[in-house]
């Protein structure tokens, strides 16, 4: 250490290029062209964890910008990223698919309903949107069960058959949940066995058989026998999901109104999306009793954004009604 034997001024100098900033305190930038994730906005990730979560896992055609993003967040914590527009779009329910880039994006053009692409549109651009779908019950005829107005089997069916005909399919579509009784009720077998319609061929309907406690179709046709005029009661498809239909909420009914809920289920009918998250289950989010409301000034048809931010691996996805 330096001294001086009387006062005076002692000048050092310190040679600083071997000091090692702290790489934590450094904000970063990077484009990611990405799977998933807003488009054209910039967002701050501090984690590898927020780098996977927000643009998805690396993949064949990004994994060298991937992973530099990733070894960044290894040691800093304040990486801003933009996922650049590429050419994908939004998946929708039908129309010309648009691209919805981000929520801003979707707040100034597309809230008031002017998209003309159905109900429905993803959150986020790219293939992955293609997984999702999304089921609406908006009243308890639609829920279930329900005799059909009297709707009944048109012929005998032996056990095990894997095709019913009943007197009008048109009042039954692909993914409904039946119950066949005999012809007198519901008070013995082959009561009580539910099966899903897989398809629809004027008045035939080809079934598999339902298990209400997994949700999931097994293998194998009718359990019982059943008879011609047998009677039948049809379900929504994920009536097993709910303890009860949609109705009114109370607001509405002290102002003279009715039937103002409904049921809606997002799932990943396909199983790409959860298989890219490391999720084991592909109902993402259920809604019980949403209150519909009329937003003045708004078409009719509004589309509603599905907004598929993966929180975390168990009950992260979510929708949001704009």
């Amino acid at each position: 250490m330096a001294f001086q034997v009387s006062p005076g001024v002692l000048v050092q100098e310190t040679d600083l290029t071997n000091i090692i900033p702290n790489v934590s305190t450094t904000i970063g930038a990077a484009v990611l062209t990405a799977e998933k994730g807003p488009i054209d906005e910039v967002t701050l990730l501090s984690s590898e964890k927020d780098l996977v979560e927000t643009f998805g896992k690396p993949n064949a055609s990004n994994f060298e910008s991937w992973f530099t993003c990733a070894n960044f967040l290894q040691y800093g914590n304040a990486l801003r990223v933009v996922r650049p527009i590429t050419g994908q779009v939004n998946a929708c329910v039908s129309g010309t698919a648009v691209l919805i880039k981000n929520t801003s994006h979707y707040t100034d053009n597309y809230s008031d309903g002017s998209g003309s692409v159905g109900a429905w549109a993803a959150r986020e651009s790219g293939t992955l949107g293609n997984n999702l779908k999304v089921s609406m019950c908006t009243n308890s005829t639609a829920f279930g069960p329900s005799s059909m107005g009297g709707n009944l089997l048109n012929a005998a069916s032996a056990i095990g058959a894997t095709t019913v005909t009943v007197d009008d399919g048109s009042i039954l579509q692909v993914g409904d949940i039946i119950e066949i009784g005999d012809a007198s009720g519901w008070t013995a077998a082959p009561a009580g066995y539910y099966y899903k319609v897989t398809g629809i061929a004027t008045h035939v309907l080809t079934i598999s058989r339902f298990n209400p406690n997994t949700g999931k179709t097994e293998t194998g046709g009718l359990r019982h026998a059943v008879v011609d005029d047998a009677k039948v009661r049809r379900m929504w498809e994920y009536y097993f999901n709910f303890s009860q239909p949609p109705g009114t909420t109370d607001d509405t009914l002290a102002a003279g109104g009715s039937l103002d809920e409904l049921h809606i289920v997002v799932l990943d009918e396909d199983g790409g999306i959860t298989v890219q998250q490391d999720i084991s289950w592909k109902h993402l989010r259920v809604f019980h009793r949403l209150q519909m409301v009329k937003i003045p000034k708004v078409a009719p048809t509004i589309m509603l954004m599905l907004y598929i931010i993966n929180q975390n691996t168990s009950t992260g996805w979510i929708t949001k009604q704009l």
